[in-house]
């Protein structure tokens, strides 16, 4: 077999350069400012003041309450106690108390190919973020020359990504961001622990699939992936791109993993995500989701 890079996948142009630009596309991030000083929750309450001023105790109180939308906002951008630029769900229940949790992280890798990004698997993304509702956090970074999508300057742009994650996070590729990140976890694991790991409509880059300059994956790869981690892998059974036998090599390679292949379905798996968000839902909340970085607020029995 000759070797192939992904720059010659159908439908990727080779000389389409998209510079990266080092920016987190993280919709939950904000720039910094100056944060409202919220009034101690031990002083006594003054109803002259409004809920704008009020202590933290009566803002949360007033949201649930309805009694003003001031204070949800107020919240979001960082009260004493509370951490600035989270999303913050409020969910009320009749003689129920209240309880904080974080939001379950996933981030998503694209695939190669001038425009990935912005024209085809930007609704993969958003089909995820639809599909998972509320309590996750999705991150759909840009990889950097996303029209040669370069093992090394990937692995290290996910390298960093992941870097940036609390434990229990899902990592989900697409295509070549499949196959790069599955090898960039084999060679390097995390330090952080993943709740799962998603291929979907991956390429395998090794013996009886497509061979590589840059890197192989072999029969032991399950082995070398985070112990403990469910592995997920999707491919649709229409895919024109890369052939579904791929997605066997992968059950061969990574035994512990749970393999769909879905009728019908193309490369974009019809841009639809539900069976991805349904399995990143079963694979539970995952390890230390303890942290404290993003809250969710919810009713408690």
């Amino acid at each position: 077999m000759m070797p192939v890079s992904f720059s010659s996948l159908p439908g990727i142009d080779p000389d389409g350069k998209i510079q990266f630009d080092g920016q987190k596309q993280d919709q939950f991030r904000c720039p910094r400012r100056a944060r409202p000083r919220c009034a101690d929750p031990a002083a006594p309450a003054d109803p002259d003041l409004g809920p704008r001023r009020a202590p933290a105790a009566r803002l949360i109180a007033a949201t649930l309450a309805g009694a003003d939308r001031r204070p949800r906002r107020l919240l979001r951008r960082g009260c004493r106690g509370l951490p600035a630029a989270v999303p913050i769900r409020v969910v009320t229940k009749a003689g129920k108390g209240i309880a904080m949790t974080p939001a379950r992280q996933i981030l998503f890798i694209q695939g190669g190919g001038a425009g990935a990004h912005d024209e085809w698997d930007a609704k993969l993304a958003e089909s995820l973020r639809r599909e998972l509702g509320g309590g996750h956090e999705v991150r759909y970074p840009r990889m950097p020359d996303e029209g040669d999508p370069g093992y090394a300057r990937w692995s290290a742009a996910i390298r960093r990504e992941l870097a940036d994650l609390d434990d229990g996070a899902v990592v989900a590729g697409h295509s070549a961001g499949a196959a790069i990140l599955i090898n960039a976890l084999a060679e390097q694991p995390p330090q952080r622990g993943l709740g799962a790991i998603v291929l979907i409509a991956a390429p395998f880059v090794g013996e009886g699939g497509w061979p590589s300059d840059e890197f192989e994956l072999t029969g032991e790869l399950g082995a070398r992936l985070p112990s403990g981690v469910p592995v997920y892998v999707f491919h649709g059974l229409q895919d024109e791109t890369v052939p579904p036998s791929h997605a066997g090599l992968y059950a061969r390679a990574i035994p512990q993993a749970q393999v769909h292949r879905l009728p019908g379905r193309d490369h974009q798996l019809n841009n639809d995500l539900s069976e991805v968000a349904e399995a990143i839902r079963l694979s539970g909340p995952g390890p230390g989701t303890h942290t404290q970085s993003r809250y969710h607020f919810h009713s408690s029995g």
